[in-house]
């Protein structure tokens, strides 16, 4: 995977996530989802980067929800996190 397609799959990883997490700012879910990926910017394997950026983000999002989201995936979450 080349820089732009890693580009290309990090900013597919936002847009899934807004859609995931539709009651979080847009502007949020993209400021998470970029922390994560500089967060990674140091690491010389980047075939998985997209993958570990969505991971890491959709756990710090889900963090951040109000109690009564956070209850709600639980009870789905072998369906939608996996």
């Amino acid at each position: 995977m080349d820089a732009i397609q890693e580009r290309h799959a990090v900013d597919d990883v936002a847009r899934r996530l807004e859609v995931r997490y539709s009651d979080v700012p847009a502007d949020r879910v993209h400021a998470v989802v970029t922390a994560c990926y500089d967060s990674l910017s140091d690491k010389p394997i980047r075939d998985f980067i997209p993958v570990l950026v969505e991971h890491e983000a959709r756990s710090r999002l889900r963090a951040e929800r109000p109690e009564t989201h956070s209850t709600r995936d639980a009870g789905s979450a072998g369906s939608h996190d996996k």
